[in-house]
């Protein structure tokens, strides 16, 4: 009955025995797997810490590059600007040469003017008695500048000379003579006349002059000067009688 008892508890210890083999197995074996998967998670952190390592290292590159790339533009700007300054100055000095040159020559038409102005208006009935070059006033602040100004005891006669006559600056003229005894007040009550003179007179520009009843007065290549305006014109009268 003792032996009998003794191989039932024997056997018992064994199948616990058996059981805690398997069992340990089994952790053994999922700890062996976890440590799998540790060191696969490991790897990949690596991997994503050697990929992070590069593309920071690329990051850097570009900046270095871009950085190199700023210096450079800026180093040619630089230069632009440099360039810039030295073709601006350039630049105003061939503008004023020009603006000199242009004065020059705006000089030379109102002098091809002047000395022939007398008889080409005479001949048109308007009996000239005194001639005032380059004519300016001041009112108000603002200016007129008149190129000839041809006078009598009843009439006077504004021109504006120009080395080509253009639509827009018969179109100014206009203007100013609508305004010309605001400046000039000493003429109030006198018969106003214009008249415009040019060494290129454009088709158009001559034509709008006409038709707004100015004087076309052209300068021909041998230095004379002649009225353009056919017999049948009338010129308008400007004035602005009170």
């Amino acid at each position: 009955m003792a032996k009998q008892k003794m191989s039932k508890e024997a056997t018992e210890i064994w199948q616990i025995i058996q059981e805690t083999n398997l069992l340990l197995q089994k952790q053994s074996k999922e700890a062996d797997e976890r440590s799998k998967e540790a060191d696969e998670r490991s790897k990949k952190a690596d991997e994503r810490s050697k990929e992070r390592d590069r593309e920071i290292q690329e990051l850097k590159m570009m900046f270095q590059e871009t950085d190199r790339k700023f210096q450079e533009t800026d180093r040619k700007f630089q230069e632009t600007a440099h360039r810039f300054k030295k073709t601006e100055g350039l630049f105003r000095q061939t503008k004023a040469r020009m603006d000199e040159l242009i004065g020059h020559w705006g000089r030379l038409m109102e002098a091809l003017v002047k000395p022939d102005s007398v008889r080409i208006f005479q001949e048109r009935g308007i009996k000239i008695r005194e001639v005032y070059p380059n004519a300016e006033a001041h009112r108000n602040g603002d200016t007129m500048e008149i190129d000839l100004l041809l006078v009598n005891d009843s009439d006077v006669l504004v021109v504006e000379v120009k080395t080509t006559l253009k639509d827009q600056y018969v179109d100014d003229f206009l203007e100013d003579l609508a305004t010309f005894v605001d400046f000039f007040p000493r003429y109030k009550g006198y018969h106003l006349y214009g008249g415009m003179a040019g060494l290129d007179i454009k088709d158009n520009a001559g034509k709008h002059a006409y038709r707004s009843g100015l004087f076309v007065v052209e300068i021909t290549g041998e230095g004379l000067v002649k009225i353009k305006n056919d017999d049948k014109f009338r010129p308008k009268d400007f004035s602005r009688r009170q």
